[in-house]
């Protein structure tokens, strides 16, 4: 016999925030440097297309169970909460 031990996943939070709204994605199966690259490239290709000025920053941060790890964080100029929010999950659900 052994003891039931609740297995902990590392997770990746994901915060989208301006002056006024706040979205989070909780990700998991992957690691900080993929989501980072997800999320740059999905700016830098949107960012060509939608001149706005508006200032979100995206912090991204490593969990496992209640212990936080190493984060980072990027800021995109003319993309706003929605559409990044929008833009990761479709993101997501394609590479699922």
């Amino acid at each position: 016999m052994k003891l039931f031990k609740k297995e902990v996943k590392p997770l990746i939070r994901i915060k989208i925030s301006d002056k006024s709204n706040v979205e989070r994605i909780v990700l998991c199966d992957t690691t900080l440097d993929e989501v980072f690259n997800m999320v740059s490239k999905i700016i830098n290709y949107n960012e060509l297309f939608e001149p706005n000025n508006k200032d979100t920053l995206i912090e991204m941060r490593e969990c496992t169970g209640h212990l936080y790890g190493l984060s980072k964080s990027i800021r995109s100029e003319s993309i706003t909460v929605d559409e990044i929010n929008k833009y990761i999950l479709n993101e997501v659900t394609i590479n699922n």
